[in-house]
């Protein structure tokens, strides 16, 4: 139930930040071009996202996401792509 309560509020919490460009990939996202996603680095794109909001993404708690992890969170929903 957690894990649920806190997809809703990361799905808030993009739209909130505006939504406006689509992520299509971490490569749109990663500043350092490390093809990783930090918690900074989704803050810039989303000043929005906490923390906890940015952990429920990161599926394997390496405090980064990668291009897995962040397909999956759009497939989820979680990231809107459009």
């Amino acid at each position: 139930m957690k894990r649920i309560l806190t997809g809703l509020a990361m799905t808030l919490a993009l739209a909130l930040a505006g939504g406006a460009a689509a992520i299509a990939s971490v490569a749109d996202i990663d500043s350092d071009g490390d093809s990783l996603i930090t918690f900074a680095e989704m803050q810039a794109a989303y000043p929005t996202v906490s923390e906890d909001l940015f952990a429920s993404a990161d599926t394997n708690g390496d405090a980064m996401i990668d291009e897995a992890e962040l397909t999956a969170a759009e497939d989820a929903g979680l990231i809107k792509t459009e």
